[in-house]
């Protein structure tokens, strides 16, 4: 309600609304809200996330969750410790965006290695995340 009088008294473009229910989301668009944060949405994803006993850490999602950024970190023993990324076989849905290395950034190419210890920053989606869970 106060987004809509934002937009229509006040000449606001653009609009963000907090809500507590996922389920009113769609509600928010209808009522011409453009963007909403659900804090119990939020805070679900991330107790999610901390409980999963793996080397993947949640940064941050997107979209409500259909893109989502993971970092992980590679230790020695790793199937995929000391390979190259043009010989691996993630899913299509995976980029590797960065990786972290003694205090540098290095943006990845086919020919870069994975080292011990790298922090790898991967964007990709909930599903292709089980995926690549069973890969590495």
């Amino acid at each position: 309600m106060i987004c809509e009088i934002a937009k229509v008294s006040f000449n606001i473009n653009k609009t963000i609304a907090r809500i507590n229910n996922p389920k009113n989301i769609s509600m928010f668009k209808a009522l011409g809200v453009d963007k909403t944060v659900c804090s119990t949405e939020v805070i679900a994803n991330l107790i999610e996330y901390e409980f999963d006993k793996d080397n993947f850490k949640l940064i941050h999602t997107f979209e409500r969750g259909s893109m989502i950024l993971v970092e992980i970190i590679s230790h020695a023993g790793d199937r995929w410790s000391n390979q190259f990324i043009q010989n691996m076989d993630l899913p299509a849905e995976c980029v590797i965006t960065s990786i972290l290395r003694d205090e540098q950034v290095i943006y990845p190419r086919g020919d870069t290695q994975f080292l011990e210890n790298d922090k790898v920053l991967v964007i990709t989606n909930k599903a292709a995340l089980a995926k690549l869970k069973k890969y590495l």
